[in-house]
């Protein structure tokens, strides 16, 4: 009993590295063609891995996700967006890869000056993705963006405002859309009450320290 026990333990245990090891081979495989930009090596090594039934779920979105970006990156814009949304649509629980690829449909939207439906593709990440914070204040601070090239410098105020007071800790987009903002265009208090938020959003460490300071500088200048 006690032996057919332990050779069934060998037997899992096998099963897991044959598991693991399928699919990670053919995620290595992709990675490394995608870095070097052997783009279609790296769709067919993704497609392996979709294949794969001992890939796991996360896996198979992040090799769908490859498949966009090959495109994406080639622009080929029509064939990105499929890849992409074809991670949405068959990994739905995949919140940030979906996420992301979102980001990416959005971001092709906009590179073909399409400034309508890249807005349309950002406000959808934020509406059906709101706790993945990164994405969402890039896509919030894309919006601004979206106004901004349009012209329209009213709603690009307003939008890259909300990057400051909805996602005042995700300080790579704070940055960028604080570049944007007219502080001038408000009260004292306003600008103030925003830049204290971020301020406390953030911890003081080594990482934060420029940051930080910039956010305590535009502060004393208003008091």
């Amino acid at each position: 009993m006690e032996k057919a026990l332990k050779k069934m333990l060998l037997l899992l245990v096998m099963l897991v590295c044959f598991m693991v090891g399928t699919a990670f081979a053919g995620i290595k495989e992709m990675d490394e063609a995608y870095l070097n930009k052997d783009y279609v090596t790296a769709i067919s090594e993704a497609g392996k891995v979709i294949a794969d039934p001992n890939a796991f779920i996360y896996e198979k979105a992040d090799a769908q996700r490859v498949i966009g970006h090959c495109y994406d990156d080639q622009e080929n814009y029509t064939k990105a967006k499929a890849g992409f949304q074809k991670v949405i649509d068959t990994y739905p629980t995949e919140i940030g890869q979906c996420a992301y690829s979102l980001l990416h449909i959005g971001g092709g939207y906009y590179r073909q000056k399409q400034y309508t439906l890249a807005k349309a593709e950002f406000q959808k990440l934020i509406s059906n993705y709101p706790t993945m914070r990164g994405n969402c204040a890039d896509a919030q601070c894309s919006i601004g963006d979206c106004y901004d090239v349009l012209g329209d410098t009213e709603k690009a105020q307003e939008a890259f405002v909300k990057v400051l007071t909805d996602y005042p800790e995700i300080t790579s987009q704070v940055s960028r859309a604080i570049n944007k903002v007219n502080f001038a265009s408000m009260t004292d208090e306003e600008a103030l009450t925003i830049l204290e938020r971020i301020r406390r959003a953030n911890p003081a460490t080594e990482k934060n320290a420029e940051f930080l300071g910039r956010i305590k500088s535009e502060i004393e200048k208003l008091k």
